[in-house]
């Protein structure tokens, strides 16, 4: 294999999502090729995404020293900014764009940034599509693109040339991991099941064993109401991968489902050991101290999960009822906000926040809520239910 196809080798397997082999071949190469430039973007890429920053901004540096100029270091200078300010890590991938408008994957990034950035700014979304657009018609059969091209048409609604794009993708490289998550979580969605099946071991036939594959099984398992079959697949995958965050993730939803409390709080706590940012173990150890009436140590859990994950609304929801509980109204009636303010249209928070007010007396407060949630269109029937006998409640209150 020589150079070129080696970075090319190295390239595919890091859009495949076999990560661990893409960086092996790129420090191959950079072993006889030290000062390979291509290689070390790649790796530096790749080492970013792996949250290895103090090797990735070594690297970084040393190709900043080398090629100020070079639209690669652009790129990557987009890539270090990713994490903490998204709108700057947009406009140095744009200048990598403006410099290396040849090479798709510098407008794949570019596309990618914008549609992260999509999920606070809905106009992005027309953004990441014009991006994708732009790639995708200088390389039509890169798996990596079909697939960002089908997630951002997915969220645009066009679910159907969503599916056309995925399975496009595995038709070109049926060992393309990222491909089979998106298509299979697309069905799972549609409540597509003998697809989602026969996709589950497709997937397994060429990709092997991976732990995202696992998780979406056991999720599969669970929809299915196979508990048994659920809980043997997590266990396997815990034993042949312990380090792995998904397995013990799952096993710690199954536990609460089936209400072993004590098994389901060590596993969710191993979960938290092996990934601490994750926002969903802290979430789920918050909802058992929560239900086990231990609030102040539920309060801390979900604040720590709120934090690691402001963009969602669930941690700040049951925050609010945790100070609901500790009889902190003011905190309460905060953290309910907040969630509202992240997601408006999520009628949960809404009856929190009626909730709160009846419980401090406040029932003009309560009763605004109420009759808001009411109107709703598409509310749910046992909100609807709740509602209406908080209403009643405060006609009782009332005479």
């Amino acid at each position: 294999m020589d150079l070129q196809e080696a970075c090319q080798q190295a390239a595919e397997y890091a859009a495949e999502g076999f990560l661990d082999s893409a960086v092996k071949l790129y420090q191959s190469i950079l072993q006889h090729y030290p000062e390979h430039l291509d290689a070390q973007a790649g790796l530096a890429r790749l080492l970013l995404q792996a949250d290895q920053w103090d090797v990735a901004h070594r690297l970084i540096q040393h190709i900043l020293a080398t090629h100020p100029k070079h639209y690669q270091t652009f790129l990557l200078l987009g890539l270090t900014k990713e994490q903490t300010d998204l709108p700057k890590a947009i406009a140095w991938v744009q200048q990598a764009c403006d410099k290396g408008k040849h090479d798709p994957m510098v407008v794949f990034h570019l596309a990618r940034l914008w549609f992260k950035y999509s999920e606070h700014h809905e106009d992005a979304l027309s953004q990441a599509f014009s991006a994708i657009n732009q790639a995708y018609k200088h390389s039509p059969q890169a798996p990596v693109i079909l697939q960002l091209r089908a997630r951002i048409l997915r969220d645009m609604g066009n679910r159907e040339e969503c599916r056309r794009n995925l399975k496009e993708a595995l038709r070109l490289n049926p060992r393309h991991l990222p491909s089979y998550l998106t298509l299979i979580n697309l069905e799972m969605e549609d409540s597509n099941l003998n697809e989602t099946l026969h996709l589950l071991r497709e997937a397994h036939r060429w990709c092997g064993a991976h732990p995202a594959l696992a998780s979406l099984e056991m999720s599969m398992q669970t929809m299915r109401g196979h508990w048994d079959e659920a809980a043997h697949s997590a266990h396997r995958l815990a034993q042949q991968m312990p380090g792995s965050f998904e397995a013990h993730l799952q096993l710690g939803i199954l536990h609460l489902l089936q209400g072993q409390s004590t098994q389901a709080e060590e596993d969710l706590l191993l979960a938290h050991r092996l990934n601490p940012q994750h926002w969903e173990p802290l979430f789920l150890l918050g909802q058992l101290h929560k239900h086990m009436q231990q609030y102040q140590s539920a309060f801390r859990f979900l604040r720590e999960s709120s934090l690691r994950a402001p963009e969602r609304w669930q941690p700040l929801n049951e925050l609010g009822l945790v100070n609901l509980m500790l009889r902190d109204f003011d905190e309460a009636l905060r953290c309910l906000a907040q969630a509202l303010q992240v997601a408006p249209e999520e009628t949960t928070p809404l009856f929190n926040t009626a909730l709160a007010h009846f419980k401090n007396s406040d029932w003009a407060e309560a009763q605004t809520f109420c009759e808001h949630l009411l109107q709703r269109p598409g509310l749910p029937q046992p909100t609807r239910e709740a509602t209406l006998l908080l209403l009643q409640q405060m006609e009782v209150h009332d005479e």
